[in-house]
């Protein structure tokens, strides 16, 4: 072995020997988030194997974190670095059932003041987030243990005869790590096992950030050239409402059989005969922004064609002649780097894009759904060969911040005394939830009000659910596994469509297609090829629209 490049290696183990209790400290800082799994019933499991390869892939990160950190300043600012990290991984996982990923990320990004103090005050203070914190300081409270030991310990050490063995080992331990890293980011060989150690996790999730962003001028020319026409110009086209409500479980609503009144002005339509309800309307996912995408676009999982060389939606009915507008409670446009925008919706943010989707466009949100409708129906034309979309927070958490806008409130925790599975407060939090689902249904009435007489339909349903205490004491989303209860209350969808006579009497061939689709099996991949298919549109992009 040469003589310099081994007088380095030389060096490496020392430093590597001097501080072995941080080295311990920031592979277990990177490791220790390896070990979380939950198992497939929900509950969390110790995932012995996931933990070993983590703390295997974390040596070489943390042998150059050791090397770095000669000074005490670098080796405080990277300790409280990968603790922080380390926090979070444990917080992220023990409140919403997931590790550090791109989607994370996405929710992060997207996330306004007020929704991070509506967070915090629900989170933050909580028995769990203390757990997280002290499992996460752990290392540190062993590192200041075994630290003042090892220094003992090193200086009676002699090393004079294994400097050249100890080198070549720690090249081999550095490789070996270095490969496992390395297959666990770029490639799926031992996917499932290796877990990736903090860092690289982070790393892993932003390079799909992004991703989309980069093809935001293949998206522009497809909406620029998107191709629609009406499959028969002569019959009149109707009016059409597309409402897409948020975090609304539909097993919280009389239509799927819940006990309480919570939509009455759309049980009472259903009654009257002018509501036609979906039994198993499914969603894909459940993050907003990717079901926004997914029910904007006529792209499927099938399509061999790219989600952004498609045109969106609302384009292909605007090529076709409809007066399309545009109506978000959730964002509005702004003003953005176009090829690393995180915000939501973000390819809205392209001038090209909206003029080529919408005639219109909101500029500002409103606090409450309810006055919001009232006032964007104002600019919703409700007219033959018309596309109004109506994005709404609904039970957006926290639940409790949806409710006002002239809206009642009437359930309490008395009218949850039947659920003897509660306490008091989960009881409140459910009440608060339903008291949410009303204004919902408040927002859906003033919407039908203004189609009576009128030659239209309105189709709602949700982004996806929402845990609400139903049958565990869990308010919110866990993002991973999709168990049988979390497929239920999440990613099962309330989907209902209300049509007025005239509609009925102008469209018996579409009504009669309503009719047969409730009855189906229905993904949310579908609801473009149904709205298209609603509004007599044809396009070649929407080979799904049942023509």
């Amino acid at each position: 072995m040469p003589h310099k490049p081994f007088r380095i290696l030389r060096t490496a183990v020392r430093t590597l020997a001097d501080r072995l209790p941080l080295l311990c400290l920031y592979i277990l800082l990177l490791a220790m988030p390896c070990c979380l799994k939950l198992a497939d019933n929900g509950i969390f499991h110790f995932a012995s194997a996931r933990l070993a390869t983590g703390m295997a892939a974390s040596f070489a990160p943390a042998c150059l974190l050791v090397w770095l950190s000669g000074r005490k300043m670098a080796r405080i600012a990277i300790t409280v670095i990968l603790w922080w990290l380390c926090l979070q991984e444990f917080f992220i996982f023990m409140h919403f059932g997931t590790r550090f990923s791109s989607r994370v990320i996405f929710f992060m990004m997207q996330t306004n003041p007020s929704e991070v103090s509506d967070f915090f005050s629900r989170y933050l203070f909580t028995g769990t987030t203390m757990a997280a914190a002290a499992i996460s300081l752990i290392p540190i409270a062993a590192y200041f243990t075994i630290k003042p030991l090892w220094f003992r310990i090193n200086r009676r050490i002699q090393q004079r005869h294994s400097h050249r063995c100890a080198a070549i080992t720690l090249i081999a331990v550095f490789a070996c790590s270095s490969a496992i890293l390395y297959a666990g980011l770029f490639t799926t060989y031992l996917y499932g096992i290796i877990s990736l150690p903090t860092i690289s996790q982070i790393i892993f999730a932003t390079r799909s950030v992004g991703s989309n962003r980069r093809h935001m001028g293949e998206l522009e020319q497809a909406c620029l050239h998107a191709d629609g026409t009406l499959t028969s110009p002569g019959t009149p086209s109707p009016a059409i409402i597309y409402v897409v409500g948020e975090s609304l479980n539909k097993h919280h609503t009389p239509l799927y059989g819940y006990p309480l009144p919570t939509t009455p002005r759309l049980s009472r339509e259903y009654r009257d005969g002018n509501l036609v309800i979906f039994t198993n309307a499914t969603t894909p996912s459940s993050a907003t922004e990717e079901v926004m995408d997914i029910i904007l676009s006529p792209h499927t999982d099938n399509d061999t064609l790219p989600w952004h060389r498609q045109p969106l939606t609302p384009a292909i009915f605007r090529h076709a002649g409809y007066h399309v507008t545009y109506h978000d409670n959730q964002a509005t446009s702004l003003q953005a780097d176009a090829k690393w925008d995180s915000s939501f919706l973000w390819y809205f943010n392209s001038d090209i894009i909206t003029h080529a989707c919408f005639d219109y466009r909101n500029l500002t949100l409103a606090y409450y759904d309810l006055p919001f409708i009232r006032r964007e129906l104002k600019h919703a034309p409700l007219s033959p060969r018309s596309l109004s979309i109506f994005h709404l927070m609904g039970q957006h958490m926290p639940a409790d911040a949806r409710l006002g806008g002239g809206c009642p409130t009437p359930f309490t925790i008395k009218d949850y005394d039947y659920r003897k599975d509660l306490d008091n407060n989960q009881k409140k939090d459910v009440a608060v939830y339903d008291n949410a689902v009303l204004t919902t249904d408040a927002a859906l009435s003033a919407i039908i009000d203004a189609l009576q007489g009128r030659d239209a339909v309105l189709i709602f349903h949700s982004d996806h659910g929402e845990e609400i205490h139903d049958y565990r004491n869990q308010y919110g989303r866990t993002l991973e596994p999709v168990t049988p209860h979390i497929q239920r209350n999440v990613f099962e969808v309330p989907l209902v469509v209300y049509t007025t006579p005239e509609f009925r009497s102008a469209h018996p061939e579409t009504y009669s297609y309503i009719l047969r689709r409730a009855g189906e099996p229905f993904s949310l991949h579908d609801i473009s090829a149904f709205l298209l298919h609603i509004g007599g549109v044809r396009s070649r992009f929407a080979a799904t629209a049942g023509f």
